[in-house]
C-alpha cells in the first residue's frame, strides 16, 4: 500500500542512525542519502520535505538517548567519548607526510576535548598547506576501493594454484584448485597484491567488467536511479573511508557485494537475453501492474505505524544507557582510598615499596590513577610490541607499558 510506504524514510534514518553508533564514519553517508531522497521526490516537493523530516527524526529517535548520555558523562553531545577520541587522534596522525603514531599522543594535562580538537586541527592546516597531497591520497584510497570491490569477483588466477594437477591425487588436486580456502586466499582480495596481474587473469577480468557493465545498464533500464542506488551507496562509503585514509580489506566489507550484484544481474541479462534469441520470441512480461500514468492515493498518513516504529528505534538505542542508570555502580568516588586500605593489596604494595609513591603520585597535579578491571590487557617492556600499523597502544616504545 503507497501510504505504508511513506514511513520508510522512518526506518532507513533509524537504521543509519544504528550504524552511527557501531561505526561514526557512517555519518558521511547522510549527504548522499538526502540527495537520493531529493532526486526521488524532485517534482513533489512537498512529499521531499517530509520525506527527509522523517528520516531525520528517525536519526533522532536513536541518536538523541546516546548523546544525552554523552551529555551526563563527558559533558559534550558524543556518542563515546574515548571512541570519538580516538578516531579523531587517528584522523590527526595520518593527515601527515610523517605517519608517526607518536603524534597522536596527548599533551600533558590536556583534555579529551582539548586533544580532539588540537588533532582535528592538525588535520584542518595539512589539507590548507598540502592540498594536492591530500587530494593524491584521497584519490587513491577511493580507487583502492573500487579495485577491491572488483576483486571479489570469480576471477582466474592460475599461478596463484600451489600445487600442479599432473603431481597430485584428485582429493588434493580438489583443494588446490576448487576449495573455498584455496579459492579466498588465491584472491588479492584478502591479501597484499602487488598491482600485477597473472598473465591468464585479462580475460577473466574483461568478461567480470562486462558483466557489470550489463548489469549497470539493465538495472538503469528498468529502475532509472533507484537501480544504481547501491553504486552511490558504494560510492560514498568509500569516500568516506578515503576520507580518513582507510580502504580496502576489512574496510571494504560492508560494500563489496555491490560488485557481486551487479554481475549477477549482468548474468541474467545475459541469460535472459540468450534465452530470446534461441526461442525467438520475446519473453512474456506481465503488465497488470503497468503504470497508467497516474499518481497511486496515498490516503492517511499512518501516524501509528510511525510511533511504533519511532519508540521501537528509541527504546533500542535507549536500552544500554537505561540498564546503566539501573546498574550501581561498582566503585565509588573513593575507589583509591578502599583499594589502597585492602589488605592483601596493601602487603603487596608494601612488599613492592609502592604504597607512598602511589598516594604520591595521585597527588601531583596532572597525573591520573585508573582502578578497575582491564578486558584482555597486554603488558610490553620497554622496545617491545607488535612492529608495523598496529594499534597505538600495541606498537614499540621506549617505555614498559600495559596496553588494552
Amino acid at each position: 500500500m503507497p501510504q505504508q510506504r511513506r514511513v520508510y524514510p522512518l526506518i532507513a534514518g533509524g537504521i543509519l542512525a544504528l550504524t552511527m553508533l557501531i561505526r561514526i564514519q557512517v555519518v558521511l553517508l547522510l549527504p548522499g542519502v538526502l540527495l537520493v531522497i531529493m532526486i526521488a521526490f524532485w517534482a513533489r516537493k512537498k512529499q521531499f520535505a517530509v520525506s527527509a523530516l522523517l528520516f531525520l527524526v528517525g536519526m533522532a529517535c536513536v541518536l538523541i538517548p546516546w548523546l544525552w548520555r554523552g551529555q551526563q558523562t563527558s559533558g559534550s553531545l558524543s556518542f563515546a567519548e574515548a571512541a570519538q577520541e580516538s578516531q579523531i587522534g587517528l584522523i590527526g596522525v595520518r593527515y601527515s607526510l610523517n605517519l608517526d603514531p607518536a603524534l597522536g599522543a596527548t599533551l600533558p594535562g590536556e583534555s579529551s576535548s582539548q586533544y580532539s580538537k588540537r588533532m582535528l586541527s592538525r588535520a584542518i592546516d595539512f589539507i590548507r598547506s598540502h592540498p594536492f597531497e591530500a587530494l593524491e591520497f584521497i584519490t587513491a584510497h577511493l580507487l583502492h576501493n573500487q579495485i577491491s570491490t572488483l576483486m571479489t569477483l570469480p576471477p582466474n588466477y592460475a599461478s596463484a594454484v600451489p600445487v600442479p594437477y599432473l603431481e597430485t591425487k584428485l582429493s588434493r588436486t580438489w583443494e588446490a584448485c576448487c576449495s573455498i580456502p584455496a579459492y579466498i586466499g588465491g584472491l588479492p582480495y584478502w591479501m597484499k597484491w602487488d598491482g600485477r596481474f597473472p598473465d591468464d587473469a585479462p580475460l577473466p577480468l574483461v568478461f567480470n567488467l562486462l558483466l557489470v557493465s550489463v548489469g549497470l545498464g539493465a538495472a538503469w533500464k528498468h529502475n532509472r536511479f533507484l537501480g544504481l542506488l547501491p553504486v552511490w551507496i558504494s560510492f560514498c562509503y568509500a569516500l568516506g573511508n578515503s576520507v580518513v585514509r582507510s580502504s580496502g580489506w576489512r574496510f571494504n566489507l560492508p560494500v563489496d557485494w555491490v560488485g557481486l550484484f551487479y554481475y549477477a544481474i549482468g548474468m541474467v541479462q545475459i541469460i535472459t537475453w540468450g534465452a530470446m534469441f534461441f526461442v525467438n520470441r520475446v519473453l512474456p512480461i506481465n503488465r497488470d501492474t503497468a503504470n497508467d500514468g497516474s499518481q497511486p492515493s496515498l490516503g492517511l498518513f499512518p501516524w501509528k505505524q510511525a510511533i511504533v516504529l519511532g519508540a521501537l528505534f528509541f527504546l533500542t538505542s535507549a536500552a544500554i544507557p537505561i540498564s546503566e542508570a539501573a546498574i550501581l555502580p561498582r566503585y565509588s568516588d573513593d575507589w583509591l582510598g578502599q583499594a589502597l586500605a585492602d589488605t592483601q593489596l596493601r602487603m603487596s604494595l608494601q612488599q613492592a615499596g609502592l604504597r607512598e609513591s602511589i598516594s604520591d603520585f595521585a597527588m601531583q597535579n596532572g597525573m591520573k590513577l585508573v582502578y578497575g578491571r582491564a578486558l584482555y590487557p597486554r603488558y610490553y617492556g620497554s622496545k617491545q610490541g607488535i612492529p608495523g600499523d598496529a594499534w597505538f597502544a600495541f606498537v614499540p616504545r621506549d617505555y614498559a607499558r600495559l596496553g588494552f
